[in-house]
């Protein structure tokens, strides 16, 4: 368990913490790599021990977003929400076209909602925004944490995972080692255009999610965003994205 100073007075163990985050950072992330460039031919053939070649051999955006065009969209949204224990807290909801729902993840949890109760769903979302600390609306987000004192001072007692997220290996399992890396040198901005359809050659998935403050509304021929106090606004929008991709009548 960890402490952290309600009013931020304790400078120096704020400090050590970012010491550690970035230490740990560094530990979990590899060393970034110059984009791929292309190998000889002989090199992309497959072969008994690698039957099938992704596309590592590829330079730049194109080769990193044919990764990404292969991963479904539960695990892209998975990774970019912090739903698979990523440090990501970007809660989101998306449109999945396959089986009709909306799908809502973040770090807090999972939920769906049928395509046929779209009030039910942004009534939803509205929730898991407070869970995960972001104020829709003008309304409170509940801290659900335990607090106590030390020296006269309030304290916030916070879990490691909480401090230090890690996914799991067999949730890291699901991706390639190029989706990965992929993954893991894309802003969530980026990610979420893509995942949403907003890129082109991605499919469809009209989706909202919170990050600075903001409910950034994603899809095809659409990228805006809201301050979070008018959240409402982006539902609304939402909405009218919907009804222009004809997802959702």
């Amino acid at each position: 368990m960890s402490l952290f100073d309600n009013r931020r007075t304790t400078y120096a163990f704020l400090s050590v913490l970012a010491i550690m985050g970035c230490s740990k950072k560094d530990e979990a992330k590899p060393t970034p790599t110059p984009p791929a460039t292309i190998a000889p031919a002989n090199a992309t053939k497959p072969t008994e021990t690698n039957p099938t070649v992704e596309p590592e051999l590829l330079d730049g955006d194109t080769g990193d977003r044919k990764a990404l065009l292969a991963l479904p969209i539960g695990d892209g949204i998975g990774y970019m929400s912090g739903n698979y224990g990523t440090s990501h807290n970007h809660p989101a909801m998306y449109a999945d076209t396959e089986r009709k729902v909306f799908v809502l993840m973040g770090r807090k949890g999972k939920g769906e909602v049928p395509f046929a109760k779209v009030d039910d769903a942004l009534a939803a979302y509205e929730q898991f925004l407070l869970q995960h600390g972001y104020a829709a609306n003008g309304k409170p987000a509940p801290d659900e944490h335990q607090k106590i004192m030390v020296d006269g001072k309030e304290m916030v007692v916070m879990t490691m995972s909480e401090l230090m997220p890690e996914m799991s290996t067999e949730t890291k399992a699901k991706y390639t080692d190029r989706q990965y890396k992929v993954l893991r040198n894309t802003t969530g901005t980026d990610g979420y255009k893509q995942f949403s359809g907003n890129v082109t050659e991605f499919p469809p998935h009209p989706l909202m999610f919170a990050g600075a403050e903001q409910v950034f509304v994603v899809g095809p021929d659409t990228d805006k965003q809201f301050p979070i106090a008018q959240a409402t606004e982006a539902f609304k929008e939402y909405r009218e994205m919907l009804k222009r991709t004809k997802i959702v009548p």
